[in-house]
């Protein structure tokens, strides 16, 4: 009785989504302002801090090969 009423209940919501996924699929997006948006903001903020976290990265890279040469 259960196992039927489970299967049933299933079938009755795959029938919703069959049904509701062809409203879906008319449906077109433009994203091209959002995504040109969300590119200049991440060029901006790479422009940004690359300047910064270059020669971070390259102090600490120098640091490390110093301490190895130093030590062997």
């Amino acid at each position: 009785m259960r196992a039927r009423f489970i299967r049933t209940l299933a079938i009755a919501a795959l029938g919703a989504v069959v049904f509701a996924s062809s409203a879906f699929a008319s449906a077109a997006y433009d994203l091209s302002t959002v995504s040109t948006g969300f590119t200049s903001q991440i060029v901006n903020a790479v422009t940004t801090a690359l300047p910064i976290a270059g020669p971070i990265l390259a102090l600490f890279v120098g640091w490390k090969v110093l301490k190895r040469m130093v030590r062997a």
